[in-house]
C-alpha cells in the first residue's frame, strides 16, 4: 500500500481537518515563541489567584458568622439573665413577706411595714413597694440592707433615714424607708416571684 492509496481512502473532509490540524501544530511549534502558552498560563494563575481571594473572603466570613452567633447566643444569656431582675405580677404582699423575713432573720424589730401607695416613675416599668421601719443594732441593719440588696431584683430604697432609737452601750438605731421593687408590663421579664 501505497500513499496513494491511502489518500485515496480520505474524503475531503478528513483532509480539511488533517490539514488543520497540521497547520496548528506547525504554527504553535515554528512560529509561535510561548507567548501564547505563557498567556494561558498567567491567565490560569490570575484566575486562580481571584478564586483564592474569594475562598479566603468566604472563609472569613464564615468564621465571622460563628462569631457573631456566639456573641449572639451570649448577649441572649445576658440578656436573659437581666430580665429576670424584672419579674411580672410581682405582689406587694411577697414584697412584704420577702422584707418581714429577713428582717426577723437579721434580727430586726418591725415598727411598721406596710405596702407603698406610690406612683410608678417609669411607665414600663411599674412599682411594688413596701414603707417600712425596723429597729436593730447598726451592723445588723446594715446586714438587712445587704441582704435586701442581694434579692434578684431591680430594687431601690427611697430616702432612707436613719435616727437613734435607743441610746446606751448598744444603741439602737431606726431605719425609716420605702423598698420598691420595679416589675415590667412589657412581658419580657420572668415570673419569678
Amino acid at each position: 500500500m501505497d500513499i496513494r492509496d491511502l489518500l485515496d481512502g480520505i474524503n475531503i473532509k478528513q483532509a480539511l481537518m488533517f490539514g488543520i490540524v497540521l497547520a496548528v501544530l506547525y504554527y504553535a511549534l515554528l512560529f509561535n515563541d510561548g507567548s501564547f502558552f505563557d498567556a494561558q498560563i498567567r491567565q490560569a494563575q490570575e484566575s486562580a489567584q481571584r478564586d483564592r481571594i474569594k475562598l479566603e473572603k468566604v472563609e472569613k466570613a464564615l468564621i465571622d458568622k460563628e462569631r457573631f452567633e456566639k456573641e449572639i447566643g451570649e448577649i441572649h444569656k445576658h440578656m436573659k439573665d437581666f430580665q429576670s431582675y424584672f419579674p411580672v405580677n410581682y405582689s406587694s404582699n411577697e414584697l412584704v413577706s420577702k422584707v418581714s423575713k429577713i428582717a426577723e432573720k437579721n434580727g430586726l424589730t418591725i415598727v411598721n411595714l406596710k405596702p407603698s401607695s406610690e406612683v410608678s416613675e417609669f411607665k414600663n416599668y411599674p412599682e411594688t413597694g413596701v414603707d417600712f421601719t425596723v429597729e436593730g443594732e447598726y451592723h445588723l441593719i446594715m446586714n438587712f440592707v445587704a441582704e435586701i440588696t442581694q434579692l434578684k431584683k431591680a430594687v431601690d430604697f427611697k430616702e432612707m433615714n436613719f435616727k437613734v432609737a435607743q441610746q446606751g452601750e448598744e444603741p439602737r438605731i431606726r431605719l425609716e424607708t420605702t423598698l420598691v421593687v420595679y416589675s415590667n408590663s412589657d412581658g419580657f421579664g420572668v415570673d419569678n416571684g
